[in-house]
């Protein structure tokens, strides 16, 4: 085992201790790793991601619309028909990992959460990079 991924299992397990005494209780509900550049947070590919950016920040999602589909898609060089596949692919990807997550209690948490034993944890798992 790499030194990083040791670390980073000896940093889970305290984390896990850190959830356990928290109160409400907070349930880990998904660990994606992203290992390659086609994968992005949540699931969606780069294509996707930069499809949903692009057409966001061109005001496609706006009401009214500010741009047509076929406007977004040419600055992206592909076809109208290829973004809207890409968009709907990328909508169905982002419902099924946040909100379609059948069977478990949707809650927003801060960055700071404070536990019954009255420690914080905040942030990021503080992990050296390699």
């Amino acid at each position: 085992m790499s030194a990083l991924r040791t670390a980073l299992y000896v940093r889970l397990q305290e984390v896990d201790g850190w959830i356990a005494s928290c109160s409400p209780v907070v349930a880990v509900v998904s660990i994606q790793t992203v290992d390659d550049e086609q994968s992005t947070l949540y699931g969606l590919t780069s294509a996707q991601h930069r499809a949903l950016t692009q057409a966001d920040n061109m005001g496609y999602f706006k009401v009214p619309r500010d741009v047509g589909l076929e406007t977004v898609a040419e600055t992206l060089d592909i076809s109208h028909q290829a973004l809207s596949e890409r968009l709907r692919r990328a909508h169905q990807t982002l419902i099924g990992s946040t909100i379609g997550q059948q069977g478990v209690a949707q809650t927003t948490a801060t960055a700071e959460t404070t536990p019954t034993d009255g420690s914080v944890m905040s942030g990021g798992l503080g992990l050296p990079m390699d």
